[in-house]
C-alpha cells in the first residue's frame, strides 16, 4: 500500500510540474480563463484615420507621434509575426504616417527614392535624431516583403528587410537612404537605430520563417 501511495505522490508531482510549466503557459497564451481589465483608458480618443498601426515613436522635442501603419483587411492576410502568409490577397502598400496630438492632424508621409518592387509592410519602427544634425531623422523600418514571384510565402515565409530612410522635422516626406537584408534577418519584429543613419539592433520573434520548428515554439513560448 505504501508503495502505491509513493507511486500516486509522484504521478501527481509530475502532472502538477507539466501543468505549470507546460500546459499552463500555452493555455495562457491560447487567453484560456483570462481576464482583461480596462485600467485608466476613459481618456483615451479615437483617430480613424489611424488603423493597423503597429508602432508608435514619440519624437519628444515636438510632440509629434510618428506611427508605422495599415490596413486591416490586409493585416488578415499578410502578417508574418502571427504566421498569417497570404500574400495574393496583401496590399504591400502599408505607410508612415505623424500626427499632432495638439491640433489632431494626421499626416500620411511619401516615400521618396524608394523602388522596391515588392512595396512596403510595416512592423517595428524607430525614430532616431542625426548625430550631425538636429533637424534631421533617421527612420528605421521592418519591412515584411513578399518573397520573389517563383516562390511561395507559405513554404518560404516573408523576405523581410530592414528599410532606412531620412527625413526632416515637419516634412511630409521620407528620403530612402537603404535597403538592409541578411540571412540574419530572420523574422524582424522590432528595431532600434543609431543617430548616424547605418547601425541598428533589431530582434527576431521566431528563430524560423515557417515550418514544425517555428510551431513548436510559438506553442510553448508566451
Amino acid at each position: 500500500m505504501s508503495r502505491l501511495v509513493a507511486l500516486l505522490v509522484a504521478l501527481l508531482a509530475a502532472a502538477a510540474a507539466f501543468y505549470q510549466l507546460t500546459l499552463k503557459p500555452i493555455l495562457t497564451t491560447a487567453g484560456l480563463w483570462r481576464r482583461v481589465e480596462s485600467l485608466a483608458n476613459d481618456r483615451c480618443t479615437s483617430v480613424p484615420k489611424l488603423q493597423a498601426c503597429e508602432k508608435i515613436v514619440l519624437h519628444q522635442p515636438t510632440g509629434i507621434l510618428y506611427l508605422a501603419c495599415s490596413l486591416p483587411s490586409s493585416r488578415t492576410f499578410w502578417s508574418p509575426a502571427v504566421n498569417r502568409l497570404d500574400a495574393e490577397h496583401a496590399s504591400f502598400d502599408d505607410y508612415v504616417a505623424t500626427y499632432d496630438p495638439a491640433s489632431n492632424r494626421v499626416t500620411r508621409l511619401k516615400f521618396l527614392n524608394f523602388n522596391s518592387t515588392r512595396g512596403f509592410s510595416s512592423h517595428g519602427m524607430d525614430i532616431v535624431q542625426s548625430s550631425s544634425n538636429s533637424d534631421e531623422l533617421f527612420v528605421y523600418l521592418i519591412n515584411h516583403r513578399a518573397p520573389l514571384v517563383h516562390q511561395s510565402a507559405r513554404e518560404v515565409g516573408a523576405d523581410s528587410t530592414v528599410e532606412i530612410f531620412r527625413t526632416v522635422i515637419d516634412s511630409d516626406s521620407l528620403i530612402h537612404i537603404r535597403t538592409v537584408q541578411d540571412p540574419i534577418i530572420i523574422c524582424p519584429n522590432d528595431v532600434v537605430g543609431y543617430p548616424d543613419g547605418q547601425s541598428f539592433y533589431f530582434t527576431n520573434d521566431h528563430g524560423e520563417k515557417v515550418g514544425l520548428v517555428r510551431l513548436t515554439h510559438s506553442g510553448y513560448h508566451r
